[in-house]
């Protein structure tokens, strides 16, 4: 597994740990108290909402830390004229490239391949 995936696992998981730390703490100090424990649950349901709601738009290494793709593995596949659909904010050679974070998630689902174990 690449260090880049291992980065954004550990960051997917530390951010669940968190809300779940929370969540255990705040429910420690609650007692058979129904409107408190709605309190608390509609208070980590916005945590969660808040952590999994990340920026549309990526710059490169935003994408290389938070998905399997290296910066010189999207300049290659922009070169090819492969891999994800970005958008290119200049018409310099030297332009800024940005992705949005959908068409990313979009490429990698395409780049899919289910074994015979996964279709049976």
């Amino acid at each position: 597994m690449s260090n880049k995936k291992k980065q954004y696992q550990v960051l997917k998981r530390s951010t669940i740990k968190g809300c779940l730390w929370r969540f255990a703490a705040l429910l420690s100090q609650v007692r058979n108290d129904p409107e408190s424990v709605r309190s608390i649950i509609a208070q980590i349901e916005e945590d969660i909402d808040q952590a999994a709601v990340p920026p549309e738009w990526l710059s490169e290494s935003q994408v290389a830390a938070q998905y399997p793709l290296g910066v010189k593995t999207l300049q290659q596949l922009r070169h090819e004229g492969r891999g994800p659909a970005y958008h290119k904010l200049s018409r310099s050679r030297n332009g800024r490239v940005v992705y949005k974070r959908l068409d990313i998630e979009i490429y990698l689902a395409k780049c899919r391949v289910e074994t015979e174990d996964q279709v049976g």
